[in-house]
């Protein structure tokens, strides 16, 4: 039987757009695959590299710096919190805590405001450390893990599923950039804080102000490499 001329027409018509369609959504798909890989080698470089604040740079803690003016400040005001402790002391009849704020506490604060920069700057070391350490393999097996997906999303939806991922992949890795900016910030602005807490520690009523600062600032220092073993677990289950 000889095929209806109009049937073949349509028939190749709809393979044609078929096809056409296929492509499209295929390049959809490797394109938003691309971006992801991209985003996510970034946001990894960015914890393991220059996601961490300076806090020993010369604009922070060097001379005339913002550090320094609250540190001067700091240390002025300690006198009057020293004499605030001393009274009390008297007040209270408490000869040998009079002595251990003059002879330990107050020595004790300044060598705090002096080494606080030197010491942070230490821990956030360490923390990149761990955090490089933990993201050591995590790179490789995400880019596999998309590149992966693409192929059987493409199999099953067209690559659609391929673009939702992606545009969750993209939010999720903007709200990392940004709590790694937001840890940043916090950072530098407690240990500018911390030479006032030092100087606050000569005076047992606000004594506790300096032990709320520093547990504070170990939370934001270690929270990279929570955020770092989160990612690791996270890409592994991938």
């Amino acid at each position: 039987m000889i095929p209806n001329p109009l049937d073949v027409i349509k028939d190749a018509a709809g393979s044609i757009a078929g096809w056409s369609w296929e492509q499209v959504a295929s390049g959809i798909a490797q394109w938003v695959l691309g971006a992801i890989a991209e985003l996510i080698n970034g946001v990894l470089n960015f914890l393991k590299t220059t996601a961490r604040p300076d806090v020993t740079d010369a604009w922070f803690a060097g001379s005339g710096s913002p550090y320094a003016a609250v540190r001067n400040v700091s240390a002025v005001l300690m006198l009057g919190f020293l004499l605030a402790g001393i009274i009390q002391g008297l007040m209270a009849g408490d000869i040998g805590g009079m002595l251990r704020r003059v002879g330990a506490d107050a020595p004790a604060a300044i060598l705090g405001m002096v080494a606080t920069t030197v010491v942070v700057d230490l821990l956030l070391d360490l923390t990149d450390a761990l955090s490089t350490t933990v993201l050591g393999g995590a790179e490789g097996k995400a880019v596999k893990f998309l590149e992966g997906f693409g192929v059987g999303a493409h199999l099953l939806t067209g690559g659609f599923s391929t673009v939702l991922i992606g545009l969750v992949a993209v939010v999720a890795t903007v709200m990392v950039w940004i709590e790694l900016m937001v840890r940043a910030s916090l950072m530098y602005l407690l240990v500018a804080m911390s030479p006032l807490a030092f100087a606050a520690s000569v005076w047992p009523a606000a004594k506790g102000l300096l032990r709320r600062l520093i547990e504070l600032m170990l939370a934001v220092i270690i929270s990279k490499l929570v955020i770092s073993i989160a990612l690791a677990v996270g890409v592994a289950a991938l």
